[in-house]
């Protein structure tokens, strides 16, 4: 995993944490094999919404004809995905 890689993962963990604020939903157990959106943690467009944050904030596109969206959803396969522009 490179720097830019690291400081995605970071972001989106920082991210969940702040989605997860009164909820159940438990952080703890976050892996790079966690579903992110099989998971509750975010639903369909707050994964647009955290696509559209990381790209923004690391100037970063993610190349979704390459991607398996069963991959893609985990945070490992959404970390790797996160390639520079």
């Amino acid at each position: 995993m490179n720097e830019t890689q690291q400081a995605v993962r970071q972001f989106v963990l920082e991210t969940l944490q702040e989605l997860s604020r009164g909820k159940s939903n438990s952080l703890s157990a976050v892996d790079d094999s966690c579903n992110l959106i099989g998971s509750g943690l975010v639903d369909s467009l707050g994964f647009l919404e955290l696509i559209g944050a990381v790209e923004r904030k690391f100037g970063i596109s993610f190349d979704f004809s390459a991607a398996d969206p069963a991959e893609f959803t985990t945070l490992g396969g959404f970390v790797a995905h996160a390639t520079p522009r």
